[in-house]
């Protein structure tokens, strides 16, 4: 199981790395007037939580010495952080998901859940091809990272969901928008949109003192995530269809 945990950081770097050089994609409003029904589509919780320092003492050795440093003293703190949050039952995947359920369906769209299997062959992409939807559009949500992130080995660690957002028209290859959006520690790279959690912690002995509180402010991150993405598409003004239903006028 060991590579298995090893894997984990990897593609934690690579998803940091790849999703930065991706831009937004704004909403044209008057593309979407036809919109009635939105599935929301969402991966399944990842299996382990980052726990990421993103300049890590290992890399000043250099070449694969360096590399084993970083991977195996992560890979500790991973595994420190799952066994303290086993109790917690939290799903931050699920928290996203049904704030931008709640959020649509207040407008006054059509909403579905749908959880997505992941595509293999894209790291932690949405294998949008094997869903069954008849939804006027896709709401694809992939995070891309979830857990505790930290800029060096003596800053605090914050609570961190970073997710791509992209809205699928109904052939499901127009992208209609894309949003790159953060809670808690923001991407060096790229254009995302980062808000706030306030909240911090000094050390992962910190995160595991307390898992109830851990466990609270990563759940926290992700609604501040759904929030952030539903304000910044800004659906609720975009369909006079959607708006006659709420006035009961259609």
């Amino acid at each position: 199981m060991r590579w298995l945990r090893l894997s984990v950081i990897v593609v934690v770097l690579a998803l940091t790395a790849g999703c930065a050089s991706m831009s937004r994609i704004e909403l044209a409003q008057d593309g979407i007037v036809g919109l009635h029904s939105i599935d929301v589509v969402m991966p399944p919780e990842p299996q382990e939580y980052a726990v990421f320092m993103e300049n890590h003492p290992g890399a000043s050795v250099g070449g694969l010495i360096g590399g084993v440093i970083i991977v195996a003293d992560q890979t500790a703190k991973m595994n420190r952080v799952k066994q303290a949050l086993q109790g917690q039952h939290i799903s931050v995947s699920r928290t996203i998901a049904d704030a931008l359920v709640q959020r649509l369906k207040a407008t006054g769209y059509r909403v579905r859940l749908v959880e997505a299997p992941l595509d293999r062959q894209l790291v932690s992409s949405v294998n949008v091809t094997a869903i069954d939807s008849d939804a006027d559009a896709l709401l694809v949500v992939a995070p891309r990272t979830i857990g505790f992130v930290t800029a060096n080995a003596f800053a605090a660690y914050e609570p961190t969901v970073t997710a791509e957002v992209t809205l699928l028209a109904r052939d499901r290859t127009t992208v209609m928008y894309r949003g790159l959006h953060s809670a808690g520690r923001q991407p060096a790279l790229g254009e995302w949109r980062n808000v706030s959690t306030g909240r911090t912690f000094e050390n992962v002995d910190s995160l595991v003192a307390n898992p109830g509180t851990t466990a609270a402010a990563l759940t926290e991150a992700g609604t501040a995530v759904a929030r952030a993405m539903a304000d910044d598409i800004r659906l609720s003004a975009a369909s006079p269809a959607v708006a006659a239903r709420r006035t009961g006028r259609g």
